[in-house]
Parts: structure tokens; sequence; C-alpha cells
């Protein structure tokens, strides 16, 4: 599979799990995770916790919360800064975002 196959393939799959009410829903409040949230460094599942059920209903699929961070990304309101256990993944490495 080429590089292009496989973003095809995670873009359809983005596309799949996301609903556009919960989608701006998540937009709106991943700004405000970023602001209040205590150091540069965070996990995806460390905006999870905090979001749900404080700001956010749990969408239909938790997938969706990785469209929210990939969309944070691009607009480049956060960057990769390496990798660590996630607690929800039973320690498996996870990306290590930090606040642009």
């Amino acid at each position: 599979m080429t590089h292009e196959e496989a973003a095809a393939k995670r873009d359809d799959g983005m596309q799949r799990v996301s609903r556009p009410d919960w989608l701006a829903e998540a937009a709106d409040v991943f700004p405000l995770f970023l602001k209040v949230w205590p150091t540069p460094a965070f996990l995806a599942e460390d905006f999870v916790t905090w979001a749900v059920p404080r700001f956010l209903s749990e969408p239909h699929d938790r997938r969706a919360f990785g469209v929210v961070i990939m969309r944070a990304a691009r607009a480049g309101l956060i960057r990769r800064r390496g990798y660590a256990c996630a607690k929800t993944s039973n320690l498996s490495p996870k990306v290590l975002w930090e606040k642009a």
C-alpha cells in the first residue's frame, strides 16, 4: 500500500466515525482545553477525560476524538512531541502532543 492509499483510508475512516454536530461542538471545546491544561504536553486521553462529561457528550464512536486531535494538528494548534504511555490503552505508546 502506498502512502497516498494509506492516507486516503485514514481520511475515509475519520469521515465515517464523525458526526458534524458533535465535531463542531468538540472543535469549540478543544481551544479551551489547551488554555486550561496545566502542562504544555498532553495525550489525547487527557482531552477526553477532561472534556467528557464536563463539556461534551460521549460520541457515538470514541475514534471521533482522533478526528478532533488531527484537525487541531492540521490547524497548527498542536504538534507532535513524541510518545507516552496511555493509561486507557494498557500503557501502550500513544502520540504525545504539545501546544503550538
